[in-house]
């Protein structure tokens, strides 16, 4: 056994490439950490490695554990805590803009957008305050035309 001074995981031999000019025969990091940071000239050098990864909300490196697994098989990009928080925040600034769906039109409106009514549980129309008027409009007309 032994232990990568990037990941700090302690590993099998195995999982060490040979290297003869080290007195234990083999590299100092393991494979997994040299091929995450393969080509690290050409990209910087990288934070990511085999079992972690960087959020940028948090600017943490953490182990993949700590972030989602998407549909398409990925980690999500921010963490497990920065996308719960980014969630509530989110909740949060839609709790604040009542909004309903209007019956008529099907447009997503505040809820100030709609008359008032004692017959409804939420005490507002079903129709926003624009097809109210165009419907009360169309039932007037239709009143004045059989009159």
């Amino acid at each position: 056994m032994k232990t990568c001074p990037q990941c700090g995981q302690s590993k099998s031999i195995e999982d060490f490439a040979r290297d003869k000019s080290q007195a234990d025969g083999r590299v100092r990091h393991c494979r997994a950490c040299i091929s995450a940071n393969y080509g690290h000239k050409h990209r910087g050098p990288s934070t990511v490695t085999a079992t972690t990864k960087r959020c940028p909300r948090c600017t943490r490196t953490l182990l993949h554990a700590q972030f989602y697994v998407l549909t398409n098989g990925r980690l999500s990009a921010h963490c497990r805590d920065c996308t719960a928080a980014m969630l509530r925040e989110h909740r949060k600034r839609q709790a604040t803009v009542p909004r309903k769906k209007c019956a008529s039109c099907g447009q997503k409106l505040e809820l100030e957008q709609f008359p008032r009514s004692t017959k409804t549980e939420d005490g507002r129309y079903p129709s926003c305050s624009k097809c109210a008027h165009e419907a009360s409009r169309q039932l007037t007309n239709e009143a004045n035309r059989w009159a």
